[in-house]
């Protein structure tokens, strides 16, 4: 049973988590459908993404030398099939982002995939440290 606490916070069993086998990728040299470059971030600014296979209530820990813990960092979710660069889809399983904590050298996020079985998912992050 989860209790609220004097700071509004809930006071929840602890949930146990398997380790995730969450693969990174840099996104370099990216062309608009012109074929002219797309612009580099602003200054300091990167991403990247990463990719696990899960279902229900999944935290993520992605270990990223240059974030902080005042890091902007923002998230998005979507599934894909054999490759993550070009196979990404809707389908029937909604996929969310719930929660984003920077920390020293890393990010964890915690994702919702609406679904009963494991499904390969993507993060795509950017971060402004």
């Amino acid at each position: 049973m989860e209790t609220a606490s004097k700071t509004g916070a809930t006071d929840a069993p602890e949930q146990k988590h398997e380790a995730l086998d969450v693969k990174v990728f840099e996104v370099q040299g990216q062309k608009q459908g012109d074929g002219t470059s797309i612009q580099s971030l602003g200054s300091g600014s990167f991403s990247f993404y990463a990719t696990f296979r899960g279902s229900g209530d999944t935290k993520v820990d992605i270990p990223r030398n240059g974030i902080t813990p005042n890091s902007r960092v923002f998230v998005s979710a979507s599934e894909y099939n054999a490759d993550p660069a070009s196979s990404r889809f809707i389908g029937g399983a909604k996929i969310t982002v719930n929660n984003v904590a920077p920390y020293t050298n890393g990010v964890g996020i915690w994702v919702n995939v609406g679904w009963p079985l494991g499904l390969n998912v993507r993060l795509d992050i950017l971060v402004d440290p």
